[in-house]
C-alpha cells in the first residue's frame, strides 16, 4: 500500500520498464541480409549516414551490428539541429564530409524524408522500397533490394 502513495515507486517502475524495452529493442538490431554484401561491393567508396535518430543510439547500433568502421561520416539530427526532410541536413553532411553536394548519391527508405529533399537539391536519391509500395510522388530511382543498387550507381 505504501508504494501506491509513493510517486517515486511508479517512476522507478516506469524507468525499469523503459530500460527493459530499450535492452530488448537493442538486442534485436541486425542489418538486412543485403547490407553487408552491398557494403563489401562499395568497399573503398566514401560512405556516410544521415539520420533523424539520436547520435549516441545510431553509433551504438552501428557498433552492435558490426558496421561502425564502414562509415566515414555520421550526421544525426539530434546533433545537427536539423532533421530530414529539411534539405539543409544534406548540405551539412556534405560540408562535414568535405564533398561537393552534386557528387553525393543518397540511398534512403522514405520518399518524403529521404528522396524528396534529394530531388529538391538536384541530388540522385535512390529509394530502397523493400515492401514494393506505390510511391507518394514520382521516384526516378528505386530498388527493392540493395543488390539492385548498382544498376543506378555511376
Amino acid at each position: 500500500m505504501r508504494e501506491l502513495l509513493d510517486p517515486t515507486a511508479s517512476e522507478r517502475e516506469a524507468a525499469a520498464c523503459f530500460q527493459h524495452y530499450v535492452t530488448s529493442f537493442e538486442s534485436h538490431w541486425q542489418p538486412f541480409d543485403d547490407v553487408l554484401p552491398c557494403l563489401q561491393r562499395l568497399d573503398g567508396q566514401r560512405l556516410g549516414i544521415i539520420t533523424n535518430g539520436d547520435m549516441e543510439q545510431q553509433q551504438r547500433k552501428l557498433e552492435v551490428i558490426g558496421l561502425s568502421d564502414r562509415f566515414e561520416v555520421l550526421v544525426a539530427s539530434s546533433k545537427a539541429g536539423i532533421a530530414k526532410p529539411d534539405a539543409r541536413i544534406f548540405e551539412f553532411a556534405c560540408e562535414r564530409a568535405g564533398t561537393p553536394l552534386h557528387t553525393m548519391v543518397y540511398i534512403g527508405d522514405d520518399v518524403k524524408t529521404d528522396i524528396a529533399p534529394c530531388q529538391a537539391l538536384g541530388l540522385k536519391g535512390i529509394w530502397v522500397n523493400r515492401m514494393n509500395e506505390m510511391p507518394v510522388q514520382p521516384v526516378p530511382y528505386a530498388v527493392t533490394t540493395l543488390a539492385n543498387l548498382f544498376d543506378h550507381l555511376p
